[in-house]
């Protein structure tokens, strides 16, 4: 939940705005895994640890030049007992591995089959996604009209979704005074009863 406040000065008092917002939004973010030197006749993936997320994306990438990865690339492999789970199969110097979209969470400790002894273990741990909030609603240009009311802008909406309008004259007892399915991100909201009350605090409640 994110908070946008905003304040505005008149006859009434003062008028206190609170756009609150909820809603879940995941992104896949991409990684990548270097597959190096790391000292004579030893070899690592870099990290060797690393944790994303379902829905994430990683890539290896052979970055050793020595002689022994001209005769055999490096690779990544998972094995689930003695059969492969998944591989990124032989990758040369100076090429990378097609990407690799992990679609649940796990615990994978994969290897270099070739190089593991000299040190090409490494562990991916892929978690649930966590969810992100997107950007919040946000009341713009709060003004008291001349009838005495009171108007605002309520932006970074979503068409399709609903906002609901509270107001409040303690900030613990809350009513909701409108309730809106969303025609574009900008949407204007008038209170037709502020003139009634000396202080009026207002929260939008902006619904996935």
């Amino acid at each position: 939940m994110k908070h946008a406040f905003g304040w505005l000065g008149g006859r009434g008092g003062l008028i206190l705005l609170s756009a609150l917002s909820f809603g879940l939004n995941g992104q896949a973010a991409d990684y990548s895994v270097i597959m190096e030197e790391h000292g004579f006749f030893s070899y690592r993936f870099n990290p060797s640890y690393l944790e994303i997320q379902v829905g994430d994306t990683v890539t290896w990438i052979n970055a050793d030049f020595t002689e022994y990865s001209y005769m055999y690339g490096h690779d990544a492999t998972c094995y689930a007992g003695t059969q492969v789970w998944w591989s990124t199969g032989s990758i040369d110097p100076g090429s990378q591995s097609n990407p690799i979209t992990f679609p649940f969470a796990a615990t994978f400790s994969y290897e270099d089959h070739t190089f593991y002894s000299q040190g090409m273990t490494a562990t991916l741990v892929v978690k649930e996604a966590t969810p992100q909030l997107p950007v919040p609603a946000t009341l713009l240009a709060p003004q008291l009209l001349p009838d005495g009311n009171f108007q605002c802008l309520v932006s970074n909406l979503v068409a399709g979704t609903t906002y609901i309008m509270q107001a409040s004259t303690n900030l613990v007892d809350w009513t909701s005074i409108s309730t809106n399915i969303v025609s574009s991100s900008v949407e204007t909201f008038i209170d037709n009863n502020a003139a009634a009350s000396r202080i009026r605090f207002y929260r939008s409640w902006h619904q996935p």
